[in-house]
């Protein structure tokens, strides 16, 4: 999925104001949204584990809802399961 495409229809794009959009369409764009984020903040990673660690989880439930089984496990093996202990 090519960042020109989001990039084409910019604010407001939601089905409710008139586009011929589908959930589909909506989950393929909220996974792009959180790789994006998560691409941002990998040099970072330390600052926000927490955080990383709520949005992998929800793309992970994403590529569920896509039946993306392989894409869900991956997205959940980049989680640190180490950084919390002591």
């Amino acid at each position: 999925m090519s960042a020109a495409r989001f990039g084409r229809r910019g604010r407001g794009h939601w089905s409710s104001l008139g586009g011929p959009e589908t959930d589909a369409d909506n989950i393929a764009e909220c996974c792009y949204c959180a790789c994006s984020m998560l691409r941002q903040v990998a040099p970072r990673l330390v600052s926000f584990e927490e955080q990383v660690a709520a949005v992998r989880e929800a793309l992970a439930a994403l590529h569920e809802a896509q039946e993306d089984w392989s894409a869900a496990a991956q997205t959940l093996a980049g989680i640190d399961l180490d950084s919390g202990a002591s």
